[in-house]
């Protein structure tokens, strides 16, 4: 029976002859061997009402539609897997999703067909808090970026507005804060227009 951790691994350690190789080099069966291993996958049991594994198990990625296979029935109707390495290539040794369930199981991370299911499932609940936490980590830390942005672009327009008014009592020294508006008088000076603004450097 396999002994389930506290928490399901969503990621497997590499193979040693693949630990560290280039992607880029490896033969395709290998890249698909690495990419059983190194990407994200969470592998769901069915169970039947005894909690016993029925040998077939629903494959879950990010961003991705989930697989329903039980990989003892591929030989018979390989279209029981909708992957398109199992559709159009039928690698020897099962594509990467295959793989992953023949490793964890390997490995007892994983119930095998007719084994119990029970604890593994619980752990699954486990497994979803952990990725619920880390998801509302990453939307606080997003909101705090968002946030520290906003400042940013703030203090920036409030910088460059300064500047912008310090040239001007520089370039027209005859206008002067706390003064009303003033604009070009017919000989040439300033005169005052409107009310007073208090407070305030009268542009």
């Amino acid at each position: 029976m396999a002994t389930q951790n506290p928490s399901i691994p969503l990621t497997l350690a590499p193979p040693t002859e693949l630990k560290d190789a280039d992607e880029d080099e490896l033969a395709t069966d290998e890249k698909r061997e690495l990419r059983a291993h190194t990407q994200e996958m969470l592998i769901i049991p069915h169970a039947d009402e005894d909690g016993y594994c029925t040998g077939t198990y629903d494959i879950h990625r990010p961003a991705k539609d989930p697989y329903t296979v039980n990989p003892r029935e591929l030989d018979e109707s390989p279209s029981v897997m909708m992957c398109g390495d199992m559709q159009y290539r039928r690698p020897s040794g099962g594509c990467k999703h295959i793989r992953r369930i023949q490793t964890m199981v390997e490995q007892d991370l994983l119930p095998d067909e007719d084994e119990d299911a029970t604890e593994y499932l619980e752990n699954l609940v486990d497994t979803y808090e952990r990725l619920v936490e880390e998801r509302d980590e990453l939307t606080d830390q997003q909101a705090r970026l968002r946030r520290q942005i906003r400042l940013k672009l703030e203090e920036r327009s409030c910088s460059t507005t300064g500047t912008a008014r310090l040239r001007l009592r520089k370039e027209h020294p005859e206008r002067r804060p706390n003064s009303r508006r003033v604009r070009p008088g017919p000989s040439g000076g300033w005169k005052p227009v409107g009310t007073p603004r208090p407070e305030r450097y009268c542009l």
